[in-house]
């Protein structure tokens, strides 16, 4: 205005309006050129220095419409968005967070590359833009001083009025574009967790007790469950606490494979069970009178042959003479453990075919015989009942110091009961984990109703452990309900390495379970 007024300028020259509207424009260029490669370098410095990219300025923002390098920032900002959300929730050891970190790294490095490369070419721009520059220069200079100098005013001018409109128009867009990317949640208060002590959740000491409880619960409840559902025989103390009958002993389970246990391994642990049940018998047969003694159980299976034989050897062995009989005629066996011939036996001596001398059978044990049943009868109980049988007891009575006789059992014929009148002492067989428990609720029904002499109660088949103090378990021996163990070197060798093995095999929960 002052240079119009001062030299009276109204309007220049076609010629110098054409100049003036070139050289500004290529000032223009220029201008925006060297805007774009300040953003450049800024990009770069900013990707070089900065390891939070989730705020990276847009090229958009600097009206570059170059697409490669607008996704890729695009790409990297949303990665870091991503990123950051992702922390929030999570810890670093989320292996989502190394893929993204990899990510975003790949993608930073092509940034990079992207971006030097628009920089070479950008200051290549510029450099050609001065050149050209100059041109126009060399041509201001050939017009009139006044117009010249009226030229270099208004360019400056113009210039400088344009850049301005235009960083104002792009500083209000940047406004925009950042508070376009703010995030979706922010943070209100900062966690005070360090001055309350403990979280809210989860309660530790609420889960532990809570753990503790079931802890005990669950094997409390399996216990109380399985004994509940169990209707068999587990030890002497279902046995005590359904009757009054006594228990004249507990024999222990036999792995030896035979019946004749205290003949053939009179030092083992089953021997001495049955030695303990024979001296407890002797306090029923006190009187030199009562000899007779009869073994029964409630269902084959129960060890009562088994126990027949070995009390009877038990009573041989303290030079007394036995005799054992097997009454059990409906399915005889006492026969093949001492490999003797059944042709001849009780059966054919109470029909009148074999005189008492041809039934008595010698044993390879000392003063024990045997009188075995002899061929299966199609009456056995009238045979049982009969005088003959009365008179073959009479006649024994004469001849031996015991007698001991293996009568059926009673669950499903009444053969063992018709000798009563015969019998000094009747001896129950109950079997660890065989017989039911029901079984000692009819045995105390029979009791009431039939007057069975001296009836005692014989637990067979209870597992014995093995510890550094011997063999123990549920109690025997002299007398009711009192336990002892047998120690080392008492007892065979080749039982005692068994039961070791066994020990040192059965974890602690198949123990419990099979105990």
């Amino acid at each position: 205005k002052d240079f119009r007024l001062e030299h009276g300028i109204m309007d220049i020259s076609s010629q110098t309006a054409f100049v003036f509207d070139k050289y500004q424009n290529l000032d223009k260029e220029r201008a925006v050129e060297t805007l774009k490669l300040k953003y450049y370098n800024y990009l770069l410095d900013y990707l070089n220095t900065t390891s939070d990219l989730k705020d990276i300025m847009a090229p958009s923002v600097m009206n570059i419409q170059d697409l490669g390098l607008n996704s890729l920032v695009a790409q990297l900002r949303e990665l870091s968005q991503e990123k950051s959300l992702l922390m929030t929730s999570s810890t670093s050891k989320n292996p989502y967070l190394n893929t993204l970190d990899l990510q975003i790294e790949t993608t930073k490095k092509a940034l990079i590359e992207n971006v030097k490369n628009i920089v070479s070419v950008s200051k290549i721009i510029i450099d050609e833009t001065n050149l050209r520059i100059k041109e126009m220069e060399s041509q201001v200079s050939k017009l009139p001083g006044t117009e010249k100098e009226f030229l270099g005013i208004k360019r400056k001018f113009t210039v400088s009025d344009q850049m301005y409109n235009f960083l104002l128009q792009k500083g209000s867009e940047s406004s925009i574009a950042k508070a376009s990317i703010i995030p979706d949640n922010k943070i209100l208060d900062k966690t005070i967790l360090e001055n309350r002590g403990s979280p809210i959740s989860p309660k530790k000491k609420m889960n532990y007790i809570i753990a503790l409880i079931i802890g005990f619960l669950i094997p409390a409840g399996s216990i109380l469950l399985k004994d509940f559902f169990n209707d068999k025989l587990s030890d002497k103390r279902d046995i005590e606490t359904r009757t009054k009958i006594p228990i004249v002993g507990v024999v222990s389970h036999s792995n030896l494979g035979i019946n004749t246990v205290v003949a053939d391994k009179p030092k083992s642990v089953v021997a001495e069970t049955f030695r303990a049940v024979r001296i407890n018998l002797q306090f029923f047969l006190r009187d030199p009178q009562k000899k007779v003694i009869a073994v029964t159980s409630t269902v084959s299976g129960e060890g009562k042959t088994f126990c027949s034989i070995n009390i009877a050897s038990t009573f041989a062995f303290t030079d007394k003479k036995v005799v054992l009989v097997g009454c059990d005629l409906r399915k005889p066996r006492i026969f093949s453990d001492f490999d003797l011939r059944n042709d001849k036996g009780v059966t054919t001596y109470l029909i009148g075919k074999s005189s008492l001398e041809e039934i008595i059978n010698k044993t390879r044990v000392k003063n024990l015989d045997i009188i075995t049943g002899g061929p299966v009868p199609p009456n056995p109980a009238e045979l049982l009942e009969s005088e003959n049988m009365s008179n073959l007891i009479l006649k024994l009575k004469t001849m031996y110091d015991y007698i001991i006789i293996d009568t059926p059992p009673i669950a499903f014929v009444a053969d063992a009961f018709t000798i009563l009148k015969d019998v000094d002492a009747y001896v129950f067989v109950v079997r660890h984990k065989i017989t039911l428990k029901k079984a000692i609720d009819n045995l105390n029904d029979v009791k009431q109703n039939i007057n069975i002499p001296n009836l005692s109660i014989l637990m067979n088949g209870l597992k014995y452990e093995y510890s550094k103090y011997g063999y123990t378990n549920y109690g025997y021996g002299y007398g009711y309900g009192y336990g002892y163990g047998y120690g080392y070197g008492y007892h065979e060798d080749d039982e005692l390495e068994n039961l070791k093995s066994k020990k040192t095999k059965k974890g602690f929960f198949r123990k419990f379970f099979n105990s």
